[in-house]
């Protein structure tokens, strides 16, 4: 009897490290590849969660580890990052804080030319992206502009013709 509890065991261990090791791959977690930890301090990270990517050019290079609010700090948020241990990046690298069309985020490093590195554990500089609102918005500006002005114009000739017609 003994050592079918102990199959039995034996079995729901390995299920539930398979279970673990399953779900964190799927989150993007590499068990096997060195990473280093870098921060990056936002004001307002627009839903920014765990588990987004963080790109170069495109390429993914490491992921969002960690968030956390800094309340001694302006309530701020600090934003850990893991990248992949072969990536350079140098003092003056950017951390843009970016979304797609469809409302997902992710951060883009932008690497500098600077000669001095960056260590792990140092904070990145930090700028949010201009959002897709922000440039219809100044885009429509001008046009709304005009408008009004078409508008003042269209109801001064109307009144004046009104004028006309009542006399």
């Amino acid at each position: 009897m003994k050592h079918k509890e102990l199959k039995v065991g034996v079995f729901a261990a390995v299920a539930l490290g398979l279970l673990y090791f399953g779900f964190n791959f799927l989150k993007g977690v590499d068990f096997f590849e060195r990473k280093k930890i870098y921060y990056a301090v936002y004001e307002n990270i627009n839903q920014l969660t765990k588990s987004n990517p963080v790109l170069i050019n495109g390429y993914a290079v490491g992921r969002v580890s960690r968030t956390k609010i800094l309340q001694k700090r302006n309530n701020d948020i600090l934003v850990e990052l893991e990248i992949d241990a072969d990536i350079i990046l140098t003092k003056d690298t950017k951390a843009v804080l970016n979304s797609e069309f469809l409302g997902s985020k992710y951060l883009l490093l932008e690497i500098g030319n600077s000669p001095v590195r960056l260590k792990p554990g140092d904070t990145l500089k930090t700028e949010v992206a201009r959002g897709m609102f922000d440039v219809l918005s100044e885009s429509a500006e001008p046009v709304a502009n005009d408008l009004q002005t078409t508008l003042r114009k269209f109801n001064m000739a109307v009144s004046d013709l009104t004028r006309i017609f009542t006399k």
